[in-house]
């Protein structure tokens, strides 16, 4: 499976609802080895029952703080950053173009620190005129939604194959459920996992080649009740692209970054 998004936009307004927006951007980025693009508009605007009033931040100022959130919260992902003057959702759309962005993430609504003005008129033109998807967040219900559990959306009761299994075995299965990763069980027992690098590093003597002589031995696994945001965590922590699920000592589930990426993208559609 090849993921969808390899740029993606994610506009800051440095408040509560761009750092909901921006966790699940770096989650979705993480998954897909994707480039973040963080963007400010410093933008030009009247407060309303207000006189005129013009808003001017010194980009230097601005960029200092985007490479201060960047610092702190993105880690190892990959991430540009983008300053604009002006309209906030012209600027928005604008640069979604310029640099033919896969993806839009930002909060529905939301203060930006100017009294009365809020995010969420800026959202709805952003979707109306976005030459891409956009994943929208509403900040009053995140804490909610970040108690989907791995057992509402893990793949249940995953296809295995046994130690003695090859490789051609265990390729054949994850090419026919288009799987990434496939456990290892042996007498009803979770041993380990295979995954297709384990696979394309021995190209050529699939057929000579059996799962437990490759496979990683004890998995990290997590259980049916943990929050997909952690287990989103764990994945970008370790480094790999599935966790088994394990109730009882059993192999339940596995839930792999396509599983999570799903939830995020559900979770738009409920806003």
């Amino acid at each position: 499976m090849s993921f969808p998004f390899c740029s993606i936009l994610v506009p800051l307004d440095f408040d509560e609802s761009s750092k909901a927006a921006l966790e699940l951007a770096k989650q979705l980025a993480a998954t897909a080895d994707a480039t973040l693009h963080l963007l400010h508009v410093i933008a030009i605007v009247l407060a309303p029952g207000e006189p005129a009033t013009i808003v001017v931040a010194r980009e230097d100022e601005v960029k200092a703080e985007l490479e201060k959130i960047a610092q702190e919260q993105l880690g190892v992902v990959k991430h540009q950053i983008h300053i604009r003057t002006g309209d906030t959702a012209r600027g928005i759309v604008e640069v979604a173009r310029e640099l033919h962005a896969d993806l839009i993430v930002m909060p529905t609504h939301g203060r930006r620190g100017l009294p009365h003005f809020f995010l969420g008129s800026v959202a709805e033109r952003v979707v109306r005129e976005a030459p891409c998807p956009v994943l929208t967040l509403r900040p009053s219900v995140a804490r909610e939604e970040r108690e989907d559990s791995v057992g509402k959306v893990m793949v249940k009761n995953p296809p295995s194959v046994s130690p003695s299994d090859t490789l051609a075995a265990a390729q054949s299965l994850m090419q026919r459920e288009e799987f990434l990763s496939i456990p290892v069980v042996a007498n009803d027992i979770l041993v380990g996992i295979v995954t297709d690098r384990d696979i394309r590093s021995h190209a050529g003597q699939l057929e000579k080649t059996t799962v437990q002589s490759v496979m990683a031995l004890g998995p990290v696994t997590v259980s049916p009740s943990m929050p997909v945001v952690e287990a989103a965590r764990l994945l970008l922590k370790l480094g790999v692209g599935a966790l088994p699920v394990v109730e009882n000592g059993k192999l339940g589930g596995l839930l792999s970054t396509r599983e999570v990426i799903q939830t995020l993208l559900n979770r738009s559609a409920k806003d």
